[in-house]
């Protein structure tokens, strides 16, 4: 259980960088799943990324492969950014 919590972290960790949300001061759980709440600084200066959002993946080195799916259909590594939320 341990590990795909540390997993979830690293999961909220890139969300945060996609969003350049800085702010993210801690983590809430509801029935064992991580809940994002406090996005209050998301979508800040376009032209700066905060490579410090993402210490939880340098510390971690590791990444579940259904995000690593998802961020290749993001960058158009698969059919489709609809095939994220439809069986196509």
């Amino acid at each position: 259980m341990e590990t795909i919590r540390l997993l979830d972290l690293v999961d909220v960790a890139i969300f945060d960088y996609l969003i350049q949300n800085g702010d993210r001061h801690h983590n809430e759980t509801r029935e064992e799943r991580v809940v994002l709440i406090d996005n209050g600084k998301a979508f800040g200066n376009p032209n700066k990324d905060h490579l410090d959002i993402l210490a939880p993946l340098y510390q971690c080195c590791l990444i579940q492969k259904s995000t690593w799916d998802r961020l290749q259909v993001c960058r158009g590594g698969k059919s489709s950014m609809l095939s994220m939320f439809f069986d196509v």
